[in-house]
């Protein structure tokens, strides 16, 4: 019998959130008697109204005016309409037939939800090779708060943002690619964005090693793909001093037909094993290397570069000034 002793709780504690964009059509829910458990199954509850406040039911404030076109109930079905924006908290009451009650909370959050992207194109970092930190901890190239800032967020009340990583592709990327290893997926607890930095040795041929993905976001129904590309810089930052800054100087007699070589492996010296250097040029001038020129095609006679090394030939008299 449903004399009052039973019991009334709701099956699942939580709020509902409903959000919605103004000129959206209806909202129509449902709501089973499930929502709601009874210690007496034969007990079983209704909804029996939606007031502003979640006290007795004989104490509980009705809807504002305004909301009552938003907020219908009719039997146990909801209808939520978008007349106005904001936010709107409301209890739905459910009651069994012997009177035990309990509250649904709820709330209805009209807004305006427009994503969109901060700047066009695609976003480029660098970062220097083989820079992790503590234990080899991948770097970090980009905080959470810069990443966000990537994103124009109209109305942060619509809800969260849920950001996915894609392929350059477009696709998910998934745990078995190795670009998921590489950024640290698996390990991240925030938004910032890193990458393993660590790069085998090269032959000084290569600038950057670059990786391209994407990061979808998305509030409800609206999406945004920035492209993010980063560059693990292998080369470029490293500097070339001389080995030995002392004048060069080879004297040549006019039509001996000899040749002098200058090997040019040990004249320089790079910061970066890694990165050695891979050519070398002739610039003529008598003064300052800044204003030297590239040699004509007589000049070339006299002195050129071929395979790793300066060639000297005494074709024509005089003093030839050359920079390496």
């Amino acid at each position: 019998m449903c004399d009052g002793s039973e019991t009334i709780a709701l099956a699942t504690v939580q709020d509902q959130t409903f959000i919605k964009q103004p000129g959206d059509a209806d909202t129509v829910v449902s709501y089973p008697d499930t929502w709601w458990t009874t210690s007496d199954a034969s007990c079983t509850a209704s909804i029996r109204g939606i007031y502003s406040t979640n006290v007795a039911p004989e104490s509980a404030t009705p809807l504002p005016v305004d909301l009552q076109d938003s907020i219908i109930l009719s039997g146990n079905q909801l209808t939520l309409k978008t007349f106005d924006m904001g936010i709107s908290v409301f209890y739905i009451l459910g009651r069994s037939v012997g009177g035990p009650y309990a509250y649904q909370k709820a709330t209805l959050n009209v807004c305006y939800q427009v994503l969109a992207l901060t700047t066009a194109g695609t976003a480029v970092y660098e970062v220097p090779k083989n820079s992790n930190t503590n234990g080899n901890k991948p770097v970090e190239f980009l905080s959470a708060a810069d990443f966000y800032a990537l994103y124009s967020i109209q109305d942060s009340t619509c809800g969260d943002v849920v950001y996915e990583f894609l392929k350059s592709d477009g696709t998910p990327l998934i745990d078995t690619d190795p670009l998921f290893s590489l950024l640290d997926r698996g390990n991240k607890r925030d938004d910032s964005i890193s990458i393993d930095t660590t790069v085998l040795p090269t032959d000084g041929s290569v600038g950057t090693i670059d990786y391209s993905f994407k990061v979808k976001a998305t509030q409800i129904t609206s999406t945004v793909i920035k492209d993010i590309t980063v560059k693990i810089r292998v080369c470029g930052t490293e500097t070339i001093s001389l080995a030995n800054s002392a004048l060069i100087e080879n004297s040549l007699v006019v039509r001996d037909n000899v040749t002098d070589t200058i090997a040019l492996g040990a004249m320089f010296t790079t910061s970066d094993v890694d990165c050695p250097i891979t050519s070398y040029s002739i610039k003529m001038s008598d003064a300052d290397p800044a204003t030297a020129t590239v040699p004509t095609a007589a000049q070339t006679l006299n002195v050129y570069v071929e395979a790793g090394a300066v060639k000297l030939f005494a074709k024509d008299p005089g003093v030839i000034t050359y920079w390496i």
